[in-house]
């Protein structure tokens, strides 16, 4: 009997890292452009226009919920005054955004994306996504958990 030989053909490959390729909806999800890691840091020092903040709002947080990046009064102030945010505003409003795209696009679907990041997790200690991100290091656990997710390990 002799052995046979089968040919290995891989599943699917995907070229780009699940964060690579969150870029884009990350950019729709601001309303400005958006080609790769180094925009970020471009734009958390510009400063984001302040519409970025209305778009990224309307799309399945609340107000409240997002008074961490910055709080009304002072948003009213902003679009009143410069329409740009500052360099710390903008910093948490890239964060918040590359989660959320990092959600949909691990995820598959915004409406699961934005209930995963609302549900408290024992892996984040009884807390949810979005209270973790409030912090640099809570939103790198967040962001190492939807890659492992991605990549098979849950």
């Amino acid at each position: 009997m002799a052995n046979q030989i089968t040919e290995f053909t891989p599943k699917r490959h995907r070229t780009q890292t699940a964060s690579a390729r969150a870029l884009a909806k990350m950019a729709l999800s601001l309303n400005v452009a958006i080609s790769g890691q180094a925009d970020l840091s471009k734009w958390a020092r510009a400063g984001l226009p302040t519409n970025s903040f209305v778009v990224f709002s309307q799309s399945g947080f609340t107000r409240k919920e997002l008074e961490w990046i910055i709080p009304p009064r002072t948003f009213t102030h902003r679009q009143k005054e410069s329409g740009v945010l500052t360099l710390e505003e903008s910093d948490k409003l890239l964060r918040a955004a590359k989660i959320k795209a990092l959600a949909v696009e691990v995820l598959g679907d915004e409406s699961k994306a934005i209930t995963w990041l609302h549900k408290e997790r024992a892996l984040f200690n009884s807390l949810s996504a979005m209270e973790l991100i409030k912090t640099e290091h809570g939103a790198q656990l967040v962001e190492e958990a939807l890659i492992q997710l991605d990549e098979g390990y849950f």
